[in-house]
């Protein structure tokens, strides 16, 4: 990807990557919202050093704790509401917090916690059919890989391989 075809600002400290100046504001209104509502929850978000859109790709997205990014694909942020996103934004930032206090931060117990604080704020800050959104995915268990063959699971493990490699395309400055 060659460096105009990809756009880079920073909020707060937190670079953001997108194929579009429109999605950049849509993920730096989202975290101002998260800013100005929940201060507190902000500060776990700003362990970020950067929020990804991947130029393609549906919904999925990924952390790398580690590198301190996270990765998403251009669905989830252009039809997302900004109290949706920001909340994304604040479970993801749980996550952050658990990598950094040397806890668990993947599995059952983590996205748990997670989950609890993300509707909680969306709750708050979203509309019921969001949070009701939120309960049937968190019942679904998106983080448990199934074990069904040529469905979800492998389509998944495609995305995560795309993502993966854009994360890393990101950290070897491939994408600026």
């Amino acid at each position: 990807m060659k460096k105009r075809d990809y756009v880079f600002r920073k909020y707060n400290g937190i670079e953001i990557g997108a194929k579009n100046e429109g999605e950049i504001m849509r993920v730096k209104k989202a975290l101002q919202f998260v800013r100005v509502k929940e201060k507190r929850l902000f500060t776990s978000i700003q362990n970020l050093e950067a929020v990804l859109v991947r130029p393609k790709g549906k919904y999925n997205n990924l952390l790398f704790p580690k590198e301190r990014v996270y990765t998403c694909e251009p669905g989830t942020v252009n039809e997302s509401s900004r109290s949706y996103l920001g909340s994304l934004f604040v479970h993801e930032g749980v996550h952050i917090k658990q990598y950094i206090q040397k806890r668990k931060y993947k599995g059952n117990d983590a996205e748990q916690e997670a989950y609890v604080i993300q509707r909680k704020f969306l709750k708050m800050y979203g509309t019921k059919d969001e949070v009701e959104w939120l309960d049937l995915m968190f019942t679904d268990r998106w983080w448990v890989k199934k074990k069904t063959g040529k469905s979800k699971e492998n389509i998944m493990r495609d995305t995560d391989k795309k993502l993966i490699q854009f994360c890393a395309d990101y950290i070897n400055g491939k994408l600026k």
